[in-house]
């Protein structure tokens, strides 16, 4: 079983290869797309799938504190209603996560 730093950094990793961003650009202060949505989805993903607070997904993330991560978890939500394309791009991210790590992810 995976511990909750090892779980952020599987995460981490499959969006940032998936939506092809430079890891590094994950915590710089730039909103070239398609950085922001890939921090985005690294936060929801994150949230509900380890136990991480609010204020911990954005130190990790770079955020200057946690109520950007409470925005980018709503913003989230209304993508994965109203967006088939996020939608699609976060299923695919929870399936690369499952089929390389075993884990199992909570969309």
């Amino acid at each position: 079983m995976l511990n909750n730093e090892e779980k952020y950094q599987v995460i981490f990793t499959a969006c940032c290869s998936f939506m092809e961003v430079d890891p590094g650009k994950i915590v710089e202060k730039t909103r070239k797309k398609p950085i922001p949505l890939t921090r985005q989805i690294i936060a929801y993903l994150v949230k509900k799938n380890t136990s991480f607070i609010y204020k911990d997904i954005a130190k990790k993330i770079g955020w200057a504190d946690h109520s950007m991560v409470h925005n980018a978890i709503d913003k989230m939500k209304g993508y994965l209603r109203h967006q088939p394309e996020v939608q699609e791009q976060v299923k695919s991210i929870a399936t690369i996560i499952r089929d390389s790590n075993g884990l199992i992810i909570m969309q």
